[in-house]
């Protein structure tokens, strides 16, 4: 795992909480699967710049 996908697995997960959303309500926002933002969270997904525009905007914040 590299440090960057952990602290940005960190970051969508504080967003998400403060947004009271589940990863299931994320990946339903995004169009992506909860077990695919389950694993971007703990940094082990590799994201590319659209699926983490994708999960900026369903969380209202950009950029992460």
């Amino acid at each position: 795992m590299s440090d960057f996908l952990e602290k940005l697995g960190r970051r969508v997960r504080h967003f998400r909480m403060g947004k009271k959303l589940t990863q299931e309500g994320v990946a339903e926002l995004c169009g992506l699967s909860a077990k695919y933002i389950s694993d971007l969270e703990c940094g082990k997904a590799n994201v590319t710049v659209r699926v983490l525009d994708k999960v900026a905007a369903s969380l209202g914040n950009h950029p992460i």
